[in-house]
């Protein structure tokens, strides 16, 4: 073969790879649902119903169909909103140091009964649950940092009832990270405990939820930030031994939540807790009864 033809070969071949190359990132750049939105809803597949098409097709009446009703209270970036298909109406511009955070109340928990000394007087659980979608690449302190995922859901499973051996569930295998709670202005919300984690739930994307009433969203907004903060994990013991000051730990992350989202979570809470309210008015006055 002359050296022309070897050149014309040559030619052909990097043609035809760079053709397949570019037929190649073309496919992986068409999104999964692609032809999916030109069929009706009848004329889809469980699989496209359920994992090819968008949060208004799944989780809304639009198709006049039974569907499953989305407990959450959402805001995200428009990033995140593009990437997993979510409504633009929940856009949150103002929403810093998070791709997308979520809360709900839940009744998740344990039933307390024998309040105001008779057996049947009873107090459902009724908790805030937050979620937060996060970039993995922010430093954020983890107490086992090997330890990439967990579901550590209170009261899921029924092995919570069963006394086990303090040596088979050592505090340390939580891995939880410090930090959680809302804090308003200078003032923590309350308690909150991590009960489910995923560094890496999605690539480049970081999962943490927490639950009990520190993340209940604050009554009064006023000029106040809404935050979540991460502090340093050697910091914070020896604050909490009293070695050093509160304004001497270092803060190594901050979440600040959009005004709006925390005002729909608010008129959520509101309409949910009145179950939580009348049932404490009722064993007040039960309470003042019994004492006449």
């Amino acid at each position: 073969m002359g050296a022309t033809a070897r050149r014309e070969l040559r030619l052909f071949l990097f043609m035809l790879i760079s053709l397949l190359i570019v037929r190649e990132n073309v496919a992986l750049s068409e999104p999964v649902s692609q032809g999916i939105e030109e069929k009706s809803w009848n004329e889809r597949s469980w699989e496209e119903r359920v994992y090819k098409s968008k949060y208004e097709d799944r989780y809304t009446f639009k198709h006049g169909k039974p569907y499953t009703l989305d407990p959450w209270t959402w805001g995200y970036t428009k990033e995140f909103a593009d990437r997993f298909r979510m409504p633009e109406k929940w856009i949150e511009p103002e929403l810093k140091g998070a791709l997308a955070v979520a809360w709900r109340m839940t009744t998740l928990g344990n039933t307390l009964c024998g309040l105001g000394g008779k057996e049947d007087s009873c107090k459902k659980p009724l908790n805030c649950q937050l979620d937060v979608y996060y970039d993995n690449k922010i430093n954020i302190p983890w107490i086992r940092p090997e330890v990439v995922r967990d579901n550590r859901v209170p009261d899921l499973s029924s092995n919570m009832y069963l006394e086990i051996p303090p040596a088979k569930w050592p505090p340390e295998v939580q891995a939880s990270p410090t930090g959680g709670g809302f804090q308003f202005g200078k003032f923590n919300q309350g308690v909150s405990l991590v009960v489910n984690f995923d560094r890496e739930f999605q690539p480049g994307i970081g999962f943490i939820s927490w639950m009990f009433n520190g993340v209940c969203p604050p009554e009064n907004l006023g000029a106040e930030r809404v935050i979540t903060i991460f502090t340093d994990p050697e910091d914070a013991q020896k604050y909490s031994r009293g070695e050093i000051a509160k304004k001497d730990v270092r803060i190594l992350h901050t979440i600040e939540f959009p005004e709006g989202f925390i005002k729909r979570a608010r008129d959520v809470y509101e309409i949910q807790n009145q179950l939580n309210n009348e049932f404490l008015d009722k064993l007040i006055q039960e309470s003042l009864k019994s004492r006449k």
